[in-house]
Order: C-alpha cells, then sequence, then structure tokens
C-alpha cells in the first residue's frame, strides 16, 4: 500500500481529533431507532423459535399458541455506545406482548436457524407497557451491533394473536463509578488509526478502551466506533506474461478505468450549478463534452445534461436526452437530436462545439461527429448553466437527470474530432492541443472530509460548482469507463515480489527477475490493485532484426564476416544478446578507388595533390579523396629543375643591353634574371664597365687619294668624319681637312730576260704588269704601268679561306690551316712558285633537345608538328655547316573534368574561388607543360546553423560528444544533412542540487528546497521511511539517515548519510516502561514512569522541531504534565536523573 505524505496523515489526524473531541462534549440522549427494518424473507412463528441457548419461549403472557401468536422479526442497527433498547407497543388495548433479541451468524440471515438467542434478551412486560432489552444482571449492549428482535403481540380480550407494530428507542447508560465517552471517527485512509491507548485500529468496528484516572478520579471508559472508508478494487488489465531477462523489457503504463462520479436522483431534484463559468465562454467559441450512463427511460420530458439560460430562465442551448432516449441539444427553439440512443447503462462520451463566428453546432457520441446545424446560441456573462436541470421562464427548475456524469469540461474554443479523440482516452492533461483554451474541469471527485457540496473545478479557473445535495457526487464507491485511462488521478506503486521498484507512470525494466509484479493505485481512500505473473519460457529465445547502411570504399566485411565488394542490399544474421538470430539488413554502397598519374616539370619543388612538398626528381604516390571519398591513388613522375646563376663582365661604350632586356648607361655590379634552358631562373651578376666616346681631327694633302685611320680611302679634296677605337676601345670621332692631289699616268711595255729595274729603281724579274711610281711636277705619284715580259721562273702567292680541305693549283689537297708552296708553270712555261697562305676551317655538329606543347620551329627554320629525332643545317661562326640533331617532344594540350561537392566555397586548380553551384571551365599546366582545359562540375553546399535548448540532470553530451556540466550558452558543430558544418547554438540549464542537510537535533532538515522529498534509513540498506517525505524530518530512533530529493526539472540524488544520536534508553529500562495517558489528551497527560522514581526533565517538540514545552520535575513516579499548546502531534523527550531518555508521541486535542 502506497504510504501518504506526512502533511496528509498530520491533516488527518488533526481532523478526526476534532472529531473525537467533540463527541466527548455529552452523553447522546435517547435515540429513536428509525432505520428499524421489518424482515420478511422468513416468517416466524412460536414453533419454529430457536431458544435452544437458553431462552424460553414458555413464560409468554396468555400461553400463546402458534395458532394465535403473531410473529414479526425486526433488524435493528444498535448506535455505538453502550445502553438499552426499548419497544413500545402501539396497537390494541388491552394488548400483551413480549421480544425475543438474537443475533446472526451470517450478515443477511434468511432463515431463522441463522439466529442465534441471546440470554439477555429475554424479557417481558405487559399491557401497552415498555418492554426493555439490554438489561439482565450487568449485561448490556456495549454499541454498535446489528440485532434482530422477535416480537409477539396478544390480545386479551380476543385471546388473539395481533401485529404488535413495534417503536424502538435507544437509551444510553453508563455504568456507576464511570465516566463514559462515545467518539464517533471516519477516516478515508487504511493506515489504520491510533485509539485512546495508543492501539493502531486497522478495521472499522466499536472499541472499548478504559482509561486509568489518576487523583482519585474516576476511570473513563471510552467507548470508539470507528469507520474506515477504503475501498480496495482488484482489477486484471497487465496479464501474465513469458519474458526472456535478457533480451526483453519489462514495460508496462499504468491503467485503470476506475472514476468518481456524481450521481444524480431525478426524484431528488439533484442538479449542479455552474454559473461561473459564463463569464469565461461569453461571446466566444464554445465546447461541452462529459462522460454519461443512464439506464432508465426517459419518460413526461427531456432530461437535460448541460443546461444554458439566461438571468430569467430563457433557453439558450440545452444538453440533453430526449423522451425519444437519443442524445441531443435543443438550441432555444428546435430540438437537435443524434439518432443515437444513450439510455442502454452503458457510459458514453457526449457533448457538442459552437462556433460563434459561423453559429454552425456539431454534435458528438463517443468521439463520433452525429449532426451538425447553424443557429445562433451565444453565451452571456449572466447566462445562468446547469448541470442535471434547467430553468424554465421565471426559473423555475425541471427536466431533471436521472443518471452518473463525469468528467465535464467546458471550453472557450471548437475542439476537433482529434481534440475530443485525446479526451476519451483518458483525463484532460495540460499537453492537450488547445489546454489554454479550457475553462472549467469536473472529475466529480470528493475526497473524505470535504464539502461534498463543492463541485471542484480542475481546471485552475476556480470555476467551482454548488451540489444541491452532498450525495451527488459519490464518496464511497467508482465506476468503470471501458477505454478511459484515469490512472493519473492516482498515485502509483510498482512492485515485484512485495518489493517495491517505481512510483512513475511507467514501468520500464531491462533488467528484472521472475514472479508476481503489482500495480497499486491510490487516491484518497480508493486502492486499486492489479497484478501479474512474469515467468522465463522453456526456451527463452527471441530473434531480432534491425538494420545498418554503410556506405564505404572498396569492400565492407559485414558482422558476421561476410565480404561485399559491390552495391546492394544483402541480409546478415548473428548471435544476439540472448544468443538468437539478430537478422540485419545491410543497405550498401560500395564506392570505388581510382587511379592517375601526373608528370609534372618544376623548378625548385612540387606541392602534391595531398600537400606532400618534394625537393627532389622521382617517382612518387600519393592519395586523395576522390568523388565518393575514397582513396584517389596518383602517380607522380616528377622533375624538380634547379634555378643557376652565372655572371657577365662587359665593357661596353656608352650603354648596354642586359639578356633580360634592361638597358645601363652606367658601371655597375647587377643582377639580372632570365630563363635557364629548363625554364627556371638563371640568375646572372652583371659586371659592367661603360666606357665614352671622344673626338679629334686631321689635316691632310694626299696625292690621289687619301686612306683614313679607320681605312677609308678618299681621292677628292674635302672634309670627312671618320671613326676609330679610342684608347678604351669606344669611338674615336676624327674630322679630316683632306686635300687631294692628282697622280699622272703612263706606261712601259717592256719584255726582258731575267729581271728589270723600272724607272723608280725597282728591279723586276719575272713578267707582267707592274706598276711603277715617281714624283712627277706636283711630287705626286707619276704611276707608269710597266707591261714586262720576263721570261723566267715566277712566284705568287695565293691567299685561301676555304672549309674543310683546300686543291692547290698543283693539285695538292690541304685539310688543315698553314702557308705552303705551290709551282706550276707560268705563261712562259718557266716555274711560277706560288706561296698558298691557306686557312681550313671545320664544319660543326651539335644536338638540340626540345619539349614544346603543339608545333616548334628548327633554327633554319622547319616546322615540325611531332616529336621525333631531325637533322638541321645553318652556317656556323666560320660560314660553315653547323649541323644540328633536333631531338625534339611536341606534347598536346589535354581536356579533362572535375565533379566536386563542397562545402562554403570551392578553389579551382587555377586558385579561381566559387561560391556557387554551376559548371566552370579552369586552365592549368598539364603534366607536359601545356594547357590541362578542365571543365568543373560544382556543388555547393551551405553549411546550417540550429539552436537546442535542453534542461538537464548533471551534465549534457551535446551532438557532438562534448560534454557541459555547468547551465550556459554553448556553440557545437556537426556534420548536417550536406555533410558540410551544422552549428548548434545550444541553451543548456543544468539543474543541480544542494545535498546539505541540516542537523538541529533529531531534526533533520534538508537544504534543497521546494523539491520532492523521501528520507531514506541508511541503516536499512537506503530502504524508504513510510510517510518521511517532508523536507524536514524528525528521527524516532537512532540511526543514519538520508534524504533522496527530487528537484523541479525531475532530477534526483541522495545525500550523505547524517548520524542521529539520543533517542534511546542508555539505562536497564525500556520504551515500554514511560506511559502517556490519556492519550490524545486535551490539556492534562499523566506521565508513568512504570514503578520507577526519578527526577525528571520533559521537553516537548512539535514535528517542525520547534520546542513548546520544557520543565523540570522533582522525584516521583507519576507526574502531571499540563500542556498549553496548539492541537496537533508532538514528541515528549523525557530525561531521568539516572541517565534515561526516550521519546514519546503525544497527540494534543
Amino acid at each position: 500500500m502506497i504510504e501518504l505524505s506526512k502533511l496528509s496523515i498530520i491533516t488527518s489526524l488533526l481532523f478526526l481529533l476534532i472529531n473525537y473531541q467533540a463527541s466527548q462534549a455529552q452523553t447522546p440522549s435517547n435515540t429513536s431507532i428509525a432505520t428499524a427494518k421489518v424482515v420478511n424473507t422468513f416468517p416466524y412463528t412460536d414453533a419454529n423459535v430457536n431458544t435452544s441457548l437458553g431462552g424460553s419461549n414458555t413464560g409468554m403472557q396468555g400461553g400463546c399458541i402458534a395458532a394465535c401468536c403473531s410473529t414479526v422479526v425486526y433488524r435493528i442497527e444498535i448506535p455505538p455506545y453502550p445502553g438499552t433498547l426499548r419497544g413500545d407497543m402501539s396497537s390494541y388495548q388491552p394488548l400483551a406482548g413480549s421480544m425475543l433479541g438474537y443475533i446472526s451468524s451470517v450478515p443477511n440471515p434468511t432463515n431463522n436457524n441463522q439466529l442465534t438467542f441471546l440470554p439477555r434478551a429475554g424479557n417481558f412486560c405487559g399491557f401497552r407497557d415498555t418492554l426493555q432489552i439490554g438489561r439482565t444482571g450487568n449485561i448490556y449492549f456495549q454499541g454498535g451491533e446489528v440485532f434482530y428482535v422477535m416480537a409477539f403481540g396478544y390480545n386479551n380480550q380476543t385471546g388473539q394473536g395481533v401485529n404488535t407494530n413495534f417503536t424502538f428507542d435507544y437509551i444510553p447508560e453508563c455504568p456507576a463509578g464511570y465516566v463514559c465517552q462515545y467518539p464517533t471517527i471516519e477516516i478515508c485512509d487504511n493506515n489504520g488509526y491510533v485509539g485512546p491507548t495508543g492501539t493502531l485500529l486497522n478495521t472499522s468496528g466499536v472499541y472499548t478502551d478504559t482509561l486509568v484516572g489518576t487523583g482519585g478520579a474516576a476511570d473513563t471508559i471510552v467507548q470508539t466506533t470507528l469507520t474506515i472508508n477504503n475501498m480496495a478494487l482488484v482489477q486484471d488489465t497487465l496479464k501474465d506474461e513469458t519474458l526472456c531477462p535478457a533480451t526483453d523489457t519489462l514495460r508496462h503504463t499504468a491503467y485503470t478505468e476506475y472514476v468518481s462520479y456524481a450521481d444524480f436522483d431525478k426524484n431528488n431534484s439533484d442538479w449542479v450549478q455552474i454559473n461561473s463559468v459564463a463569464n469565461d465562454i461569453a461571446g466566444t467559441n464554445r465546447s461541452a463534452f462529459m462522460w454519461i450512463k443512464q439506464s432508465t427511460q426517459v419518460t413526461g420530458s427531456s432530461q437535460q445534461l448541460l443546461a444554458i439560460n439566461t438571468s430569467t430562465g430563457g433557453n439558450v442551448c440545452l444538453m440533453q436526452i430526449g423522451t425519444n432516449e437519443e442524445f441531443g441539444v435543443y438550441d432555444g427553439s428546435n430540438s437537435r437530436y443524434s439518432g443515437v440512443v444513450v439510455t442502454d447503462g452503458q457510459w458514453h462520451y457526449v457533448g457538442y462545439t459552437y462556433d460563434e463566428s459561423s453559429n454552425l453546432t456539431k454534435l458528438y457520441i463517443d468521439g463520433v461527429m452525429v449532426r451538425s446545424y447553424v443557429n445562433a446560441q451565444s453565451v452571456a456573462a449572466n447566462h445562468q448553466i446547469s448541470l442535471g436541470q434547467e430553468f424554465d421562464s421565471g426559473n423555475s427548475m425541471g427536466n431533471f437527470f436521472e443518471g452518473q456524469m463525469t468528467e465535464v469540461t467546458i471550453w472557450n474554443e471548437v475542439l476537433d474530432s482529434a481534440d475530443v479523440a485525446v479526451l476519451m482516452d483518458a483525463p484532460v492533461m495540460i499537453n492537450h492541443p488547445k489546454y489554454t483554451h479550457l475553462k472549467a474541469h469536473y472529475p466529480m471527485m470528493v475526497n473524505c472530509g470535504d464539502n461534498r457540496t463543492q463541485v471542484v473545478d480542475y481546471s485552475g479557473n476556480n470555476n467551482n460548482g454548488i451540489a444541491a445535495a452532498a450525495s451527488i457526487q459519490v464518496l464511497s464507491n467508482l465506476e468503470q469507463i471501458s477505454g478511459f485511462n484515469a490512472a493519473s488521478y492516482y498515485s502509483k506503486e510498482w512492485s515485484a515480489n512485495g518489493t517495491p521498484l517505481s512510483t512513475a507512470a511507467t514501468l520500464e525494466l531491462t533488467s528484472f527477475s521472475m514472479g508476481t509484479y503489482e500495480l497499486e493505485l491510490e487516491r484518497d481512500y480508493f486502492s486499486i490493485s492489479d497484478d501479474w505473473m512474469v515467468s522465463m519460457s522453456s526456451i527463452c529465445c527471441t530473434n531480432t532484426t534491425g538494420s545498418i547502411t554503410e556506405v564505404v570504399c572498396g569492400s565492407y566485411t559485414s558482422p558476421s564476416g561476410q565480404v561485399y565488394t559491390t552495391s546492394g542490399t544483402y541480409m546478415d544474421t548473428i548471435p544476439n544478446a540472448s544468443n538468437c538470430d539478430s537478422i540485419l539488413t545491410l543497405n550498401l554502397t560500395v564506392n570505388s578507388s581510382t587511379t592517375g598519374s601526373i608528370t609534372e616539370v618544376v623548378c625548385g619543388s612540387y606541392t602534391s595533390p595531398s600537400g606532400q612538398v618534394y625537393a627532389t626528381s622521382g617517382t612518387y604516390m600519393d592519395t586523395i579523396p576522390n568523388a565518393s571519398n575514397c582513396d584517389s591513388i596518383l602517380t607522380l613522375n616528377l622533375t624538380v629543375n634547379s634555378s643557376t646563376t652565372g655572371s657577365i663582365t662587359e665593357v661596353v661604350c656608352g650603354s648596354y643591353t642586359s639578356p633580360s632586356g634592361q638597358v645601363y648607361t652606367t658601371s655597375g655590379t647587377y643582377m639580372d634574371t632570365i630563363p635557364n634552358a629548363n625554364n627556371c631562373d638563371s640568375i646572372l651578376t652583371l659586371n659592367l664597365t661603360v666606357n665614352s666616346s671622344t673626338t679629334g681631327s686631321i689635316t691632310e694633302v694626299v696625292c690621289g687619294s687619301y686612306t683614313s685611320p679607320s681605312g677609308q680611302v678618299y681621292t677628292t679634296s674635302g672634309t670627312y668624319i671618320d671613326t676609330i677605337p679610342n684608347a678604351s676601345n669606344c669611338d674615336s670621332i676624327l674630322t679630316i681637312n683632306l686635300t687631294v692631289n692628282s697622280s699622272t699616268t703612263g706606261s712601259i711595255t717592256e719584255v726582258v730576260c731575267g729581271s728589270y729595274t723600272s724607272p723608280s729603281g725597282q728591279v723586276y724579274t719575272t713578267s707582267g704588269t707592274y706598276m711603277d711610281t715617281i714624283p712627277n711636277a706636283n711630287n705626286c705619284d707619276s704611276i707608269l704601268t710597266l707591261n714586262l715580259t720576263v721570261n723566267s721562273s715566277t712566284t705568287g702567292s695565293i691567299t685561301e679561306v676555304v672549309c674543310g680541305s683546300y686543291t692547290s693549283p698543283s693539285g695538292q689537297v690541304y685539310t688543315t690551316s698553314g702557308t705552303y708552296i705551290d709551282t706550276i708553270p707560268n705563261a712562259s712555261n718557266c716555274d711560277s712558285i706560288l706561296t698558298i697562305n691557306l686557312t681550313v676551317n671545320s664544319s660543326t655538329t651539335g644536338s638540340i633537345t626540345e619539349v614544346v606543347c603543339g608545333s616548334y620551329t628548327s633554327p633554319s627554320g622547319q616546322v615540325y608538328t611531332t616529336s621525333g629525332t631531325y637533322m638541321d643545317t645553318i652556317p656556323n661562326a666560320s660560314n660553315c655547316d653547323s649541323i644540328l640533331t633536333i631531338n625534339l617532344t611536341v606534347n598536346s594540350s589535354t581536356t579533362g573534368s572535375i565533379t566536386e561537392v563542397v562545402c562554403g566555397s570551392y578553389t579551382s586548380p587555377s586558385g579561381q574561388v566559387y561560391t556557387t553551384s554551376g559548371t566552370y571551365m579552369d586552365t592549368i599546366p598539364n603534366a607536359s607543360n601545356c594547357d590541362s582545359i578542365l571543365t568543373l562540375n560544382l556543388t555547393v553546399n551551405s553549411s546550417t546553423t540550429g539552436s537546442i535548448t535542453e534542461v538537464v540532470c548533471g551534465s549534457y553530451t551535446s551532438p557532438s560528444g562534448q560534454v557541459y556540466t555547468t547551465s550556459g550558452t554553448y556553440m557545437d558543430t556537426i556534420p548536417n544533412a550536406s555533410n558540410c558544418d551544422s552549428i548548434l547554438t545550444i541553451n543548456l540549464t543544468v539543474s543541480t542540487i544542494q545535498l546539505g542537510v541540516t542537523q538541529n537535533g533529531i531534526n533533520l532538515t534538508a537544504d534543497e528546497t521546494g523539491a520532492i522529498y523521501q528520507w531514506l534509513d541508511c541503516s536499512n540498506g537506503m530502504q524508504a521511511i513510510n510517510g518521511a517525505t517532508s523536507q524536514t524530518f524528525i528521527a524516532t530512533s537512532n540511526g543514519d539517515y538520508a534524504v533522496e530529493i527530487t528537484n523541479a526539472d525531475n532530477c534526483v540524488d541522495t545525500s550523505a548519510c547524517i548520524n542521529v544520536t539520543g533517542l534511546s534508553i542508555s539505562g536497564t529500562q525500556t520504551t515500554d516502561v514511560f506511559k502517556l495517558y490519556p492519550n490524545p489528551t486535551t490539556g492534562n497527560v499523566i506521565l508513568d514512569l512504570g514503578g520507577l522514581e526519578d527526577a525528571i526533565w520533559v521537553n516537548i517538540y512539535d514535528l517542525a522541531g520547534k520546542q513548546v514545552f520544557s520543565q523540570e520535575f522533582a522525584t516521583a513516579s507519576l507526574f502531571n504534565v499540563e500542556i498549553d499548546a496548539l492541537s496537533g502531534v508532538y514528541l515528549l523527550e523525557v530525561s531521568t536523573a539516572s541517565g534515561i531518555k526516550t521519546t514519546l508521541k503525544l497527540t494534543k486535542l
């Protein structure tokens, strides 16, 4: 059984004690037995009276016999206090009669053999005198009994038996020398009631206790009539089940169909006024629904379920059951019926919705919309609203309902079919889609001690109703509505084999044992139990299923070890946790790795696609993700060329143009960069000397011609400019002022032999034409032409510059340079001796290796478009053939395509940045250093943002796996559906619990406020202490205690154990020795040390731990303690001078 909270126990006890105190105020007066019932199911006559236990039927006046006696049996419930039963005859004169008293061996006897005669009831009187039962010696009724009286009447005049027509009174009676008290206690709890002497009473009944008077006072007889209203129901919604602990989950949700209800009695004019809700639905949309049950025929006029009338009794809208037994609505002028009979004794969910703007009304029965119509029926704030009746003109009442009703809800909104379906399943809760529009909710729940004429509105809007009679809201019974789960109205406790498991609405266990499980629901004095058996089958094996979706590269190994290399859907089976088959569906996408090669000729270093840097030539392997995110394995054929350095020393005149095209006009050292043979940088140091040109003049008078310093020949007078190198080897510009006088000519023809001396004295030994010069008149040359024939050997010289070889006039072949003598016959057939000055130049060879794109033009101008080895000839520096071997590689431009799916932006191979999806063209050098034209098929996905708001206990793990233990706002990044960043803002509240406990003697107070508390006994395996659910716990015995705290965020944690001492008796006495009486008390209480005489100290504390009394008493055995405190339950702490200490519970009335 679920324990009530300490607060509810204290409240209940206080209520009971007030009732108990009021019952002691006076001794009951004579009570008329108005409920005496004639038992007419079995007639009695004198012949069949059972008097075998000592009674006699022979002493009856008049010698009554079977033929003449009239016998009537009355069933009488004796009031709950001692006394005497008196019966008065009122029929005929003169009349004699007698009564015999019996008790029954069964609750409701059906024959005389079930009645047992009581000796104390054999009393006799006659002639209209009073007959009294209950006094035979010292025997009297204790009270609270069910008693059967057999009454006999006899007419002395006629000698005939007659109908006695007895009436009965009960006369209270208290034994002499006693004080009698007759408390009547009614509680709504099956946890029991503590009687006047401290005894726990668990069942209803009449209990008599004697309290010993003190100080010469009379003893008090307390006869308590105790009624414990606890209705225990058993349901069977949870069925026995067979589970496998290794694989199954034990999962159930609390369920019960038992509900409280209102019982409307048409004959009693029962109804409920709920006028206050009119203000909340005035001029708005409207919905009204309820569960009803009606079992009787509707006759005469319709019966009203929910009526809305004007302040003067006019009809606005009446929800009713018509004389046709159908549910319907009267709209002020017409009755609109559903066509569905609802008087079949079954529960039906009925109601209607009204749209204020369109005046459309819809009727629902059991969740189905059965009719609609249009008619205005607006509500005003001063309208009257009733359950169970309606007002007619002038506010007369009528059309009362006969039946049961519960779960009445009224809304200021039009509910749809889905909303109605939710209401049919369970009580309206805050998670209902239109909960904010709920204006009244009447589940007809009334608790023991409540004002039963107040119909509480559970919507929170305080639209409480007023019932015409307390009997309308049923306190002592529940009804069952099929399909309606009312478990939210009850506290819950799940247990297994008697051990509590949980108090949650749902039980979910992945680890459990076999046995008997029970759900116990409790509300007020209703308790509902539902148990079921959980057993394990002899073969406990349950196959499981699941699915795996994988995108892999190359191949996939399944959980069972199968290897798949192609995409598809496959089935795979592995053992599950219970060693049964776990059948997995594999949704498999197998992407392939790709290969490729890159040939690069670079300068200095090369960065591969994966980011590796290479500084030397070679063949390397590089791996990057391909379009499928698998490996793309690239072979890198890499040539890494180096930059070169060099120097040029130049001495120039005026200016100098460097190899790169820079022009310099002053001497200095300069750096110049040009491509080298590898197309890398060739860095040249220029050591430059720039010299200047000079000027001068020459004046000459010459004969015939003049040869300038530069070798120019002039034959006429004039001024000429001549340039020769100066000392710096630069231009020396000379102005020549020239006078040219003429020479004269003549000729001499001579044929001589051997030799000839010319006019000038020259000797010629060979024939020929010679020039001979002698001064003329101008002192210039007179040039004579000597036509000389010398018939003798001749000499001569030949100067030749040839390529490869030379054949002399005499036929000699020479292949090397030099001076040679050659002789041939002259014209006179004499030797002609020739001196040959010969220069033989050689042809040269060379080779060119070229790697080009598209085509190549050779040095001689030939164009080649294909790779190969070609021969080309050009003049060399000696003007001979230079024969070149051309090793030619002609590379082509390439094309390709790249498909990329990226996040945010994409940088192309050439460095272009793209931020939107599309198809683009990109050009980069290919492996041959030619153009590689790429088509980019580009998908650019975006990053996304979002937010999460979480309230957690202790710590929180974000979607990316980060763990946070403090409240705050955090940023978290995970892949989104496009595999881009999804940036989440986490608004995090980490709920914490203060686990501190403040100790004040035996009072322990949890530092956490506004929570749910359960105090635990640490010494008893952390067992929950029944009823210890307040923030403050008062220990009643020494030990270690902790508190389990559930805060507003439903976080649960447990404090450390706190040790409490000082409650036990330290001497040889036990807690049975000291007694308090009377307890409960109205003010004074006797503390009895059980024969021990000692000085004592008394401290009294309320349940909050506050000290309300403290006093020291001199040595004695009995002590009178005067308590001037409010009614309630207290703890009385006694400490003796001899060291005994104990605590007793005291109830102050």
